[in-house]
């Protein structure tokens, strides 16, 4: 693989004048930038990302952590990260934790050892540890649907508990009787505001919505939820 000091031998000019132009830090000559980007073209050389993230301090990268990306609420919530990071010169290094603290905590520590310029963190569900390893971490940092107590960023969530009422009240509405949820992992914050919502509207005052609303039918964490669900129905 070709160096910047190969450039500066091809072109015949040194290779601080070689980093000036591949960085554009000090104007140079029209005929300068031609040899070089001449130079650049024959050996096909390729920047070094690390060195010029060194002299430029910002790797131009954000960091998404996502639980699943299979779900297609994250697999959207990274396309748009990624979208937008795209139109503002930035590129976007996802990592999938699967759920698992350990893959984690082990994605979180890589993105930092690669000085990402930010991190866009969806929390896995169990992690009580997470919290205190993002407390002392000084990249910007913004936490998503699920919030980290102790954690000093901002969090962007939709309200899940009305949510999970208004889909309860509108099935209700539609005169279905026997309603079930599937609220996802019960250690998260989120499925258990998910469950509030589902049980929130069957209210002491309305008697006839407890008696159609079916708490019993409730999965939370089985691995495949709907086939659960529809096994309490043999």
């Amino acid at each position: 693989m070709a160096t910047i000091k190969d450039v500066a031998a091809l072109a015949g000019i040194s290779y601080t004048t070689v980093s000036h132009v591949v960085n554009k830090t000090r104007p140079v000559s029209k005929e300068v930038r031609i040899k070089v980007e001449e130079a650049i073209k024959t050996l096909d050389y390729v920047p070094s990302a690390v060195a010029r993230s060194l002299k430029a301090k910002t790797t131009a990268t954000i960091g998404l952590l996502v639980p699943n990306s299979l779900n297609p609420y994250f697999a959207e919530l990274a396309r748009g990260i990624e979208d937008y990071c795209e139109r503002n010169g930035y590129c976007v290094i996802l990592c999938n934790s699967d759920d698992n603290p350990d893959k984690q905590r082990s994605y979180l520590r890589v993105l930092l050892e690669k000085r990402v310029d930010g991190l866009i963190v969806a929390s896995a569900g169990g992690d009580s540890g997470l919290a205190q390893g993002l407390a002392g971490v000084r990249t910007p940092m913004v936490i998503v649907d699920r919030g980290l107590e102790g954690v000093d960023a901002d969090l962007v969530r939709i309200d899940h508990e009305y949510g999970a009422y208004l889909a309860t009240r509108h099935l209700l509405e539609l005169g279905h009787r026997d309603i079930a949820t599937i609220s996802g992992p019960a250690t998260t914050s989120v499925a258990q505001m998910r469950l509030a919502g589902f049980c929130r509207i069957a209210t002491p005052d309305l008697a006839t919505r407890q008696r159609i609303v079916t708490p019993s039918i409730v999965m939370r964490e089985s691995t495949a939820p709907l086939t659960g669900l529809f096994a309490q129905f043999r």
